[in-house]
């Protein structure tokens, strides 16, 4: 069982470390971040300016190539009949000499001569035409494009941070509008090349001000993000690398080494605790002539066998569990039968685990003295009893170590997904307007409403759950400050009736709407923490400015969570349309049920776009998806705390049972002195509850350290109270006391003739 758990934590960190090292060149291959200066501290992101690729490539000879990557969440492609939203992705001609993505069929050359071709992935293929065969088929983008299938890609690895299921060139993208060639745009992900044996510090020197002289407004500067840190380790602060998902990668690999300890831990008492029954055997191989190097290859073959044994029934067991655990932790994770060096590693592990279980009791047995052992008189062996103690508080300080995890990472999650995110999500969902709804969207509200299927709808440019747009630069009514603000403030877009459709709490002022107050397009809402951040008590009939253009604020709203629930609200500019706003949130009656309004619902779009699917989103579901990376650490904390918990239960099994034999003839003479059954279950239970006692001291520091640092990565948490050492060291006694009690209780009943009667 400790093989098995430990394996399939390995096999996962193994997975997420190797994301994205597919490519030949991945070594080489760095992300360009863009770090830019806030109130006096360094904000970094992952995108840049479209043209900074071009740019850099003709502008520093250290660098190999670099393309530019524009992502689309969704973009509607029709052919024939069918048509279907599909995550799609702007590339540029370098793209393919910086991935080596596979192709199934064709090559990217037509692709980059042609802007009117695009690339497909088997999975998108067959999506839209039902085979792979398609080259030279024509495909439909946005309704007005028609563009030729040039090549298939193979469906992309389970390991990379690429999600596109579709490629477009990038002079389409300009015709699309998706593309500018102005340093202000920050749309695109730049991935750079370095050339071989290149000096990384002086690339990196080049790079960091290259951006500006293109961009005098405000001083941005770059940061060669390597490849191999994209998935785990793009976490900045104040423009440093702190660390991110490795953390959590690298505690379970630490996890899985002490589940492994801990099982190798019981070999090592329960092998202790029998040595006297093989002390015989020793004292006649040591008379006949064996040397103690000769034992100790005896023994140490002997836990390398079982640990092989071991290991033959833990591959059934990953095998069986691996479907299981791959839903728990959300990956598709595979063993990698054909790959040596798993095999390699695998070895090595058996061979650890064989020769740390067995070391120990190997040069215990092996030094014992012939003459002793032969004559029965047994050394005392009040060392190895002091060790067997030592290593169940060892096993226990862990299993409760990760107990007290466990509830802190529990009440962690709970306290943010029971945070008051100041608006309502009950049956509340959006959904992306086509561009054929777009321009019947007046047609469109009129029939919805007019159905009585909905309370309320808005029309934004994003979800309220992703508004996925921050900028700086702002003056307002009363900014004392030179030149402009460094703050960032989020900035959301709306029509009308965002207020009445979210339930978001309008403080003072009034709600934006360009149908009744057209001038509203110049209009704007601010939060509370934008009220704070620019200093303004009473922000409406005020007015905030940026390049050229002027919003008067005509209502505050009370904060609420648009992005993480686990960090502090940040500075929010709810403004009228300034671009597509192609999301439409919907509040639904509650006239209908949920299936039959949305049954309502989908008719009336197909009305207006037959051929457009009807995809919607729940805002509490889209809500939820904030918690996955905590839900995952809160899943795998509980599974092998349990399975840690378990496997030292176990030892401890053992042991009792152990003792209880060893003490079979005290136990009978307390019985015929009139011991009750109740006091030799205390006198035998005792002893493991101290060491567990101990455990939870040594442990209880520990976990609170590791948890407070844990923490601090939050705004909004918790902070540990008592109460979880209290649940801990209850729930530890209980587990313990449940363990060897059963042992106790059956040496407490046993007949006392039947350990006397030799005597």
């Amino acid at each position: 069982m400790g093989m098995a758990g430990a394996t399939l934590i390995f096999l996962w960190a193994f997975h997420e470390k190797s994301y994205d090292q597919f490519f030949t060149k991945s070594t080489r291959i760095y992300q360009l971040w863009s770090q830019l200066p806030v109130d006096g501290k360094v904000f970094s992101f992952e995108y840049s300016p479209e043209i900074l690729a071009s740019t850099l490539q003709k502008s520093i000879p250290e660098i190999e190539t670099a393309t530019s990557y524009i992502s689309i969440p969704t973009i509607s492609y029709a052919h024939r009949n069918k048509k279907l939203n599909i995550s799609s992705a702007i590339i540029d001609s370098s793209f393919f000499d910086v991935f080596d993505f596979k192709f199934a069929q064709g090559n990217p050359s037509s692709f980059l001569r042609d802007p009117m071709c695009v690339i497909l992935t088997e999975d998108a293929a067959k999506m839209m035409f039902g085979t792979t065969d398609i080259i030279g088929q024509t495909l439909e983008v946005a309704g007005k494009h028609p563009l030729k299938v040039s090549a298939i890609l193979k469906d992309l690895p389970n390991n990379t941070e690429f999600s596109f299921k579709v490629l477009l060139p990038w002079e389409l993208g300009k015709t699309m509008g998706n593309i500018s060639n102005d340093w202000d745009s920050f749309e695109a992900e730049t991935f750079m090349l370095a050339r071989e044996n290149v000096n990384i510090s002086v690339l990196m020197q080049k790079i960091t001000s290259f951006m500006h002289p293109f961009k005098t407004d405000v001083a941005i500067d770059l940061y060669p993000l390597p490849l191999s840190k994209r998935h785990l380790q793009a976490n900045f602060e104040d423009g440093k690398l702190t660390g991110g998902k490795i953390i959590l990668v690298n505690s379970f690999i630490l996890v899985a080494v002490l589940l492994l300890v801990i099982a190798c831990i019981n070999f090592m008492n329960l092998s202790t605790a029998k040595s006297e029954k093989r002390a015989t055997e020793v004292g006649i191989r040591k008379v006949t002539g064996a040397s103690r190097l000769s034992l100790i290859v005896q023994f140490l073959s002997e836990a390398l066998l079982l640990a092989a044994l071991s290991s033959l029934l833990a591959f059934v067991m990953i095998f069986s569990l691996l479907p299981f655990f791959n839903d728990l932790t959300g990956q598709q994770i595979n063993l990698p039968w054909e790959e040596p060096r798993f095999w390699i590693s695998y070895v090595g592990f058996v061979l650890f685990t064989g020769l740390l279980s067995g070391s120990y009791p190997a040069f215990l047995l092996s030094s014992f003295r012939p003459v002793r052992m032969l004559k029965g008189s047994f050394p005392a062996m009040k060392s190895g009893l002091s060790l067997r103690q030592l290593l169940a508080i060892t096993q226990f300080t862990v299993a409760i170590t990760l107990i007290i995890g466990t509830l802190v990472i529990y009440q962690q999650i709970n306290h943010a997904q029971h945070r008051n995110i100041g608006y309502d999500r009950s049956q509340l969902l959006y959904t992306s307007l086509s561009d054929v709804q777009q321009r019947n969207y007046p047609a469109i509200k009129q029939a919805l409403l007019a159905a009585n299927i909905v309370a309320s709808i808005s029309r934004t440019y994003a979800p309220v759950t992703d508004p996925d747009a921050i900028g700086n630069g702002y003056t307002w009514d009363g900014f004392t400050g030179t030149g402009t603000s460094s703050t960032l403030f989020t900035t959301f877009a709306t029509e009308a009736d965002l207020l009445k459709t979210t339930g978001i709490k309008l403080l003072a002022g009034r709600d934006l709407d360009i149908v009744r107050f057209p001038t509203d397009s110049s209009a704007m809402l601010v939060n509370e923490a934008a009220a704070k951040a620019m200093n303004m008590s009473h922000p409406v009939g005020k007015w905030v400015e940026r390049d050229g253009r002027r919003w008067n604020i005509i209502g505050i709203v009370q904060d609420f969570v648009l992005e993480s629930p686990f960090q502090k609200i940040q500075p929010l500019f709810i403004t009228g349309p300034f671009t597509k706003m192609n999301t439409l949130h919907i509040k639904l009656s509650d006239r209908l049920s949920t299936a039959d309004a949305l049954i309502k619902i989908k008719d009336i779009f197909q009305k207006f776009d037959a051929q457009e699917p009807f995809e919607y989103h729940f805002v509490d579901a889209a809500y939820a998806q904030k918690f996955i990376n905590e839900q995952l650490t809160a899943k795998l904390s509980l599974l092998f705390a349990g399975l840690t918990i378990f496997i030292s239960c176990l030892g401890l099994f053992g042991l009792a049972a152990y003792t209880a034999e060893k003490r079979g003839k005290e136990i009978g003479v307390r019985k015929v002195l009139g011991a009750t059954i109740s006091s030799i279950v205390q006198l035998l239970s005792k002893d493991f509850i101290k060491l567990v006692g101990i455990a939870f001291i040594i442990a209880s520091p520990i976990a609170y350290y590791i948890m407070n640092r844990w923490l601090e990565d939050f705004n909004y948490r918790i902070y540990i109270g008592w109460q979880v050492f209290v649940i801990t060291g209850v729930l530890a006694a209980l587990i313990a006391l449940c363990t060897v009690s059963f042992q106790a209780f059956r040496a407490a009943v046993a007949n006392p003739v039947d350990s006397l009667r030799n005597e």
